[in-house]
């Protein structure tokens, strides 16, 4: 079932059909869900239960938690980082917009290294560079958006911010050679 709150739904394509892989109930709505670069984990932002759940992906077809929920305000996307070591999360809520940077060892719930507060700036958009030095973070309600330098442990930067000409951005992209 396509639609139904609450599902994490898996499913394979091969060539011709799709095959549903696995279906495990999250509890809640999610968007903004991302797979790890190398296709083992899926992180998923729960925006009802103010969660951030990672899962283990498995090719027999089963999804297993990793660790425990992680609590964050209205998580609306999240992005991997190239190296798989750090999970970008936007938030969306008047009062707590913010960018969070998690890391993640593979074993245990991931780890908040850093937030950066953004008021009033709904974070729909997340894209990491493809060195993972950059993080691309697109606004929905004050379109524009920034980049920020990542230091590959714990602190990002604002590098700048370019307007939209009043266009809101909800996903962005890095090209392959960033």
């Amino acid at each position: 079932n396509w639609a139904t709150p609450g599902l994490l739904n898996v499913w394979r394509f091969n060539g011709v059909n799709l095959i549903q892989m696995v279906s495990v109930g999250t509890g809640n709505t999610v968007s903004g869900i991302s797979w790890s670069p190398d296709g083992k984990f899926i992180v998923v932002p729960n925006q009802s239960s103010n969660t951030l759940q990672v899962y283990r992906f498995y090719e027999s077809g089963s999804l297993v938690q990793i660790g425990s929920n992680v609590s964050i305000t209205t998580p609306v996307g999240s992005k991997w980082s190239p190296d798989g070591r750090f999970i970008a999360v936007g938030g969306s809520t008047i009062a707590t917009d913010s960018i969070k940077i998690f890391s993640f060892n593979g074993v245990s719930t991931p780890r908040l290294v850093s937030t950066v507060s953004m008021a009033s700036k709904s974070i729909f958009g997340l894209s990491w560079s493809p060195s993972g030095k950059f993080l691309a973070v697109g606004s929905y309600n004050l379109a524009c958006m920034q980049i920020y330098s990542f230091n590959g442990s714990d602190t990002l930067t604002l590098m700048g911010t370019i307007p939209t000409s009043k266009v809101n951005i909800s996903s962005l992209e890095w090209s392959p050679d960033g």
